[in-house]
């Protein structure tokens, strides 16, 4: 699931809104066994969050993370990231009934795409900064 940027933005605020730092951070370690503290990084809550979304975005898990933070609260931001995901769920529904023999394509297009992205920009870093210390 690729988001917007204005999803990205209505994300950010429900979650901002919701969670304290610390309920988000215990979440994201019981419900998806994530380590807040090794993926948002950022001077504020803002910043961090919105590294955490694109982390989890570029790692094809926000879906997953979404489903898990307006289970348990909800505002006005988050009702809707609600109603995206549900919009989301009724059109996948459609593309699987067209297209029965292989649903885990139309599921997950760009899900390994994604994790090569993240893994070449996450080797683009380091050399970056390997680079710098020569």
């Amino acid at each position: 699931m690729e988001l917007t940027g204005q999803q990205r933005e209505i994300l950010k605020k429900g979650i901002i809104g919701a969670y304290l730092e610390s309920e988000l951070q215990i979440r994201l370690r019981e419900k998806m066994n994530l380590m807040y503290s090794a993926i948002a990084r950022g001077e504020d809550y803002t910043l961090r969050v919105a590294f955490l979304i694109q982390t989890l975005e570029t790692d094809g898990r926000i879906e997953e993370f979404i489903r898990v933070i307006v289970k348990e609260k909800s505002n006005s931001y988050l009702e809707k990231v609600k109603k995206l995901l549900t919009n989301k769920s009724l059109s996948e529904k459609s593309n699987l009934d067209k297209n029965n023999n292989d649903s885990t394509i139309v599921k997950y297009p760009d899900r390994y795409k994604y994790k090569i992205k993240n893994l070449i920009d996450r080797i683009n870093r380091r050399l970056e900064a390997f680079i710098r210390n020569i």
